[in-house]
């Protein structure tokens, strides 16, 4: 598709540097990624945006951020720190690598800090996948299923 080619690839370069930033600083790069689909699609101006990225299976910029951080963790994951606890507990259960301990808000929007969360919030049966392409091919349909409403939920920040 042609915006998979010209579009969706320029919103991807270099998100994992500028992805998870505040929502006011992407707010005009969202409404210009709406803009382009809505003309491809020849629909009205004020289509539903739920509809647009629910139903039509396009991926907004937080659920490309979402994506392109699960991609790189995964092929990083040995170098990132796991779970030693000694002692079973809900925590360790729940979640494989340590997520990093950040005493301000602000680096709390960076890839090492968000990147470990994302991954440990993912299914065990994508989690556990030995390939990149079937961790791939599994986690961007995770992703894809997310439904843009909820996705702030997932991120930890307003989408």
């Amino acid at each position: 598709m042609i915006y998979c080619a010209l579009v969706q690839s320029l919103l991807s370069y270099g998100i994992l540097a500028w992805g998870a930033c505040r929502s006011n600083a992407l707010h005009n790069l969202l409404i210009t990624q709406k803009y382009i689909i809505k003309n491809m699609l020849r629909l009205p101006r004020l289509f539903s945006t739920d509809l647009l990225f629910d139903e039509k299976n396009f991926l907004s910029i937080r659920h490309l951020y979402l994506k392109k951080a699960l991609h790189y963790f995964f092929r990083t994951r040995h170098t990132h720190e796991r779970s030693q606890q000694t002692r079973v507990t809900r925590r360790m259960l729940a979640h494989n690598y340590i997520e990093p301990f950040r005493s301000s808000v602000f680096g709390q929007r960076c890839y090492a800090y968000l990147a470990p969360r994302f991954f440990n919030r993912l299914p065990d049966s994508i989690k556990n996948l030995e390939s990149m392409g079937s961790f791939k091919s599994k986690s961007s349909g995770w992703v894809q299923d997310i439904p843009y409403r909820m996705l702030g939920e997932i991120l930890g920040f307003v989408p």
